[in-house]
């Protein structure tokens, strides 16, 4: 009834479809947190570490045999003790175009690391105090300016 006051149907086809569009939607935005079933049982191997994880007690693909899901986190102190909270089952088809995608994320930015030593010893930006950090940039900026306006003065005539 309150489902039906806000515009969800309550037919079962209609929730079916609207659940499974919200799992697409989830698969989109969490496939860096998906799992697939271990193949030696017991539990789900995540997709980009490798650790053998299982379900929270009283989840509701606990026991099951599904062979893919997404979690929203993991919990435990030690790998060997790792489980996943908030697990939903979904299809390999669903997260197939995103799993492509793993070998394109920066783990180490994505939590926040700073940039290794190396991009930066690549740009140089290890041997130069602050202040000279900022004059470069300046000089770039004002360069990239000029063959700017250049072009659009080129452009005019």
């Amino acid at each position: 009834e309150h489902l039906d006051r806000v515009g969800i149907s309550t037919h079962n086809h209609v929730r079916h479809k609207l659940g499974e569009a919200v799992l697409k939607a989830l698969c989109a935005g969490f496939f860096v947190q998906a799992a697939r079933m271990c193949s030696a049982g017991g539990g789900w191997l995540t997709v980009e570490e490798n650790v053998l994880v299982r379900p929270e007690s009283g989840s509701a693909v606990e026991g099951s045999s599904c062979e893919w899901v997404l979690y929203t986190e993991l919990i435990g102190n030690t790998v060997a003790n790792c489980l996943m909270r908030t697990v939903s089952a979904v299809q390999h088809e669903w997260l197939r175009p995103f799993l492509q995608r793993l070998a394109e994320v920066d783990m180490h930015r994505l939590v926040g690391e700073a940039p290794s030593n190396k991009k930066r010893q690549r740009t140089g930006e290890s041997d130069m105090d602050p202040a000279q950090m900022v004059e470069q940039k300046k000089a770039k900026v004002s360069s990239a300016k000029e063959r700017y306006l250049s072009r659009k003065h080129a452009q005019g005539k």
